[in-house]
């Protein structure tokens, strides 16, 4: 700042004041450039918000029109105030340069008349001189109104290029907040769309069919294997389910060479469709999932029936193993309900 004011109280020669209103001329143009690129990008705004041209009415070309043209409005208004302020500095620059240039004619105006007083040889000269002078201070009035008045009119459009640059910060804070509310969507949309395939996940899996594959049966053969001869019957839920796992489960334990035995007539919730059965007869049940029933006591049948629900279960099924005091004997009940 100390710099700057001894700037100005530098005495200039007409040359460097020729070469300052050079340079004043330059930024003015530079502002006036600048200004006109400030409507173009407001013009760009004004397409890319209201009318279809140059974009095809696309959206997504509207908003790179939209973006390009803030990112010019916001270059182009900050070249406008560079070039204001370099507009001020020089015409402050000279300002003090005709200032001191009045000044020094006043003090030879002075030195003039006293002149004057001492010597009337010297007083047409000295009169002239002050002439000479008055006239040059007259023209540096005018120069420095004229200074004055472009500052106020830089001023002017300083203040105008301060609300434009607010203007510009409040549409790009509103881009950001319509942003941030488009993410927020976009993330309960998403949330929305896992609950619902994890509902379709669970209703396909409560649907799907209870298959075990070939690999999954040897498995269960292999464990079973060692209970040979262990006497068992069935009795299944009547639905298509229900009856092809009584198949599987059928072909396993005879592929672990257990016996099939004639089923009870009633036990619990078993019931027969003839009495008595042959070996082969199935019951009909009510429940749900594949409950493998043990005479309560028999200690040889209730580590079967429970190896046998074990193996069910690794391989995927709901099994349960339980003993009761129903039925007496070695054999045990595979009871294949519907599925839960």
């Amino acid at each position: 700042m100390r710099s700057l004011r001894m700037w100005f109280k530098m005495t200039l020669t007409p040359s460097d004041v020729a070469s300052l209103t050079s340079t004043l001329s330059f930024w003015e143009y530079a502002e006036y450039i600048s200004g006109g690129f400030v409507a173009l990008a407001c013009v760009g705004e004004y397409i890319a918000s209201f009318k279809p041209w140059f974009t095809g009415g696309d959206k997504e070309r509207k908003d790179r029109l939209e973006k390009r043209s803030t990112l010019l409005l916001i270059i182009a208004l900050a070249a406008e105030l560079i070039c204001l302020v370099r507009t001020n500095l020089i015409s402050g620059q000279v300002i003090g340069a005709l200032d001191t240039k009045a000044a020094e004619a006043y003090r030879n105006s002075g030195k003039a008349i006293a002149n004057a007083d001492t010597a009337a040889g010297k007083a047409k000269a000295a009169s002239d001189e002050a002439d000479t002078a008055k006239v040059e201070s007259s023209k540096a009035k005018q120069v420095s109104a004229t200074a004055e008045s472009v500052a106020r009119a830089a001023r002017q459009e300083a203040d105008s290029f301060e609300k434009r640059i607010a203007s510009a910060v409040a549409q790009a804070n509103e881009e950001v907040k319509r942003a941030g509310a488009a993410e927020s969507h976009l993330s309960e949309a998403l949330r929305a769309a896992e609950e619902v395939t994890h509902k379709l996940e669970a209703i396909e899996k409560r649907l799907a069919p209870r298959v075990l594959t070939k690999e999954q049966q040897d498995r269960i053969v292999a464990i079973i294997a060692h209970f040979s001869g262990q006497e068992v019957f069935f009795a299944v839920y009547d639905d298509l389910d229900s009856r092809n796992l009584l198949a599987t489960v059928r072909s396993i334990v005879k592929s672990a060479n257990w016996t099939l035995v004639r089923p009870l007539a009633y036990m619990g919730d078993i019931a027969l469709m003839v009495s008595p059965a042959p070996a082969d007869t199935v019951g009909y049940v009510s429940k749900q999932g594949i409950w493998i029933l043990a005479a309560d006591g028999h200690a040889a049948s209730g580590t079967a029936a429970a190896t046998l629900a074990a193996a069910l279960a690794a391989e995927g099924l709901q099994c349960e193993s339980h003993r009761t005091p129903d039925f007496k004997g070695s054999a045990i009940a595979i009871i294949i309900g519907k599925k839960p």
